[in-house]
């Protein structure tokens, strides 16, 4: 009997997802890490680096061992600034064990889009905030029925 143990370097991938990022707003980043390789991997460590952005959660995330042809997900809280680019691309810095023991770390760059509050609003990827409107509209309102009432009772 023979046992062969495959030691392959792990082939990491990372994506990333967010809410939307609006300036001026939290949010939150998701990133995948997804392990194509066919070793499975051990004490993975997920850490971002801020660029653009204020970090509101840890910058580094523990995910463990992440067998072959498998993944796992963590979440970053952040908050953009007012003057954040429109393009964010912070690094994520992956460091991680193969089987055999031998350390790698790897840094991939990420891509985000970011909008202001009117941009977002004029592309319709938020609701506009018209509860200021509806308030003037029914100050209004009242302010007209009650000169109106006026109006009517010197009539009388």
């Amino acid at each position: 009997n023979f046992i062969v143990v495959i030691n392959d370097r792990p082939v990491l991938d990372v994506t990333a997802k967010s809410d939307l990022l609006i300036k001026g707003e939290k949010s939150r980043v998701t990133v995948k890490i997804i392990n194509k390789g066919l070793s499975d991997v051990k004490f993975l460590n997920v850490e971002i680096s801020p660029s653009g952005f204020i970090l509101l959660s840890e910058n580094t995330q523990y995910i463990g061992e992440l067998p072959s042809d498998d993944f796992d997900s963590v979440e970053f809280e952040i908050s953009l600034n007012q003057n954040s680019p429109s393009i964010i691309k912070p690094n994520i810095i992956i460091t991680y064990e193969d089987i055999a023991g031998n350390k790698y770390t790897d840094t991939k760059t990420i891509e985000l889009k970011s909008y202001d509050r009117k941009e977002a609003e004029s592309l319709d990827l938020v609701k506009r905030d018209n509860t200021l409107l509806i308030i003037a509209v029914i100050v209004i309102l009242v302010i007209l029925a009650i000169v109106y009432l006026r109006i009517r009772r010197r009539k009388k």
